[in-house]
């Protein structure tokens, strides 16, 4: 998922942003007397108790008239290369975070806090986890739907946002930390008996890494880089809010200069708790993760472009049609390419295997005789489409069974497909090693004597 996304937000386009805030304002209404914690052996006859008396007050220290009123008044803070710019001029922004329900006070409660705010200089905060499954400022209908109705939590947000605005206060919005789904997002989701089944058919379960509510379970951040339902959801959800309409001001936060960040995914990465990988329980999200990590692998090393660098020329895939459109079978060709297999069994030694020892044929028994060949696939246009695709990234790297879009292949006519024959090879699980084992496929060109 990318760092920066374009939102369509009615005829505008709101850039939603990361942003990492470089400190912590911590404010301190009050504290109560100081009382010995139990695991400390500690005199405090001398302590005294500290009752801090701040208010709103500028006092000497008040720093609210440095706060330029409305936030954004002069239009949007942008970013230009690694500088903030507001009104054609560098700003530094200056704030603390607030997180999870305090996002939704009551009207009493943010007319005391915001002037207290804005006396000590804050002209930033940020808003974190206001939207989770625990929020006021969403139902349970499903993971993007907001709770606007009368007297709810978008009410009490609207009227917070505007009194920030007002005080010249801007904010940066990071919605969510993970995903939480429940049975309304089954449209979106369409795995989702998978996330309910791996909780043994309940809403809880101590052994994955979900969150568990009421009314659904969550998933851990790292979910979203593999799944892209939970992409759109997210989206989804970031455009609904954006495109509400504060009541007290008349606009649409996405047309609002008060909200100068958005933040797409917080604190998680690819790889955060990925043991939901390789233990088996939900196969879409591993199904996923393998095929975008084989995506990866090839366009970034191109098995055909490394055989060619290799020395190794390419023949033709196999051919069922003659140029009448006649049947007629040729046979796959190319170079031979020789394919080893590289392995550490149960007692770690290192083992190297021919690949054909792992197929046989259905009938004999017998490992495979054949070396592969180098058929080369194709590139081909889809209708309508100006960028060229290799035909074998379809996952016919490497085929026992004739296909016209196989990178290498066996110089035999197959039998699949043939409803009389079958499947003339079969995997030899005798010599292969246990799931997950990891494998290096080595792929070498026989070179041919006869020629120079």
């Amino acid at each position: 998922m990318p760092l920066h996304h374009d939102h369509p937000a009615g005829g505008n386009r709101f850039r939603a942003q990361w942003l990492i805030t470089a400190g912590l304002l911590a404010l301190v209404a009050s504290a109560a007397p100081a009382q010995d914690p139990p695991w400390l052996n500690v005199d405090t006859s001398n302590w005294y108790a500290f009752n801090a008396t701040s208010t709103a007050d500028a006092g000497e220290i008040g720093l609210a008239d440095w706060l330029e009123k409305p936030a954004g008044k002069h239009g949007r803070i942008r970013s230009v290369g690694d500088k903030l710019i507001y009104n054609g001029q560098p700003i530094k922004l200056w704030g603390f975070n607030l997180g999870s329900k305090i996002a939704a006070p009551t009207t009493a409660q943010v007319d005391q806090m915001v002037p207290f705010f804005a006396k000590y200089g804050t002209s930033l905060i940020r808003f974190h986890k206001f939207l989770e499954h625990w929020s006021a400022l969403r139902t349970d209908e499903s993971f993007y739907t907001l709770n606007d109705i009368p007297g709810g939590g978008m009410e009490r947000f609207d009227y917070f946002m505007y009194k920030l605005k007002q005080a010249g206060i801007y904010v940066n919005w990071s919605l969510v930390w993970h995903i939480t789904i429940s049975s309304g997002d089954r449209v979106d989701v369409p795995y989702w008996e998978e996330f309910y089944n791996s909780y043994g058919g309940s809403l809880s379960h101590p052994t994955r890494p979900f969150v568990s509510t009421e009314n659904g379970f969550g998933s851990i951040p790292a979910f979203i880089y593999f799944l892209s339902e939970f992409q759109e959801m997210k989206i989804k959800q970031i455009e609904n809010l954006l495109n509400h309409v504060n009541p007290h001001t008349g606009l649409k936060y996405a047309d609002d200069p008060l909200v100068a960040f958005v933040e797409m995914n917080n604190e998680t990465s690819i790889g955060w708790g990925n043991s939901y990988l390789y233990n088996g329980w939900m196969t879409t999200l591993r199904t996923r993760a393998c095929q975008q990590f084989c995506d990866w692998l090839r366009a970034k090393y191109g098995t055909h472009d490394a055989l060619l660098a290799a020395g190794a020329q390419p023949g033709k895939p196999v051919q069922f049609l003659n140029e009448k459109g006649d049947p007629e079978f040729k046979p796959p060709s190319g170079d031979k390419i020789r394919i080893t297999l590289y392995y550490k069994d149960a007692g770690g030694r290192l083992v190297s295997i021919p690949a054909q020892k792992w197929v046989r044929n259905t009938k004999t028994k017998k490992p495979l005789e054949l070396d592969w060949v180098f058929a080369g696939s194709y590139f081909f246009k889809p209708p309508g489409g100006d960028q060229e695709f290799y035909a074998a990234n379809d996952g016919r790297v490497i085929t026992t069974a004739n296909f016209t879009t196989a990178l290498l292949d066996l110089p035999i006519r197959s039998t699949e497909g043939d409803p009389q024959g079958g499947l003339e090879f079969e995997a030899n699980t005798e010599l292969i090693p246990p799931r997950d084992t990891p494998v290096k496929v080595v792929l070498e060109v026989i070179k041919n004597p006869e020629k120079p």
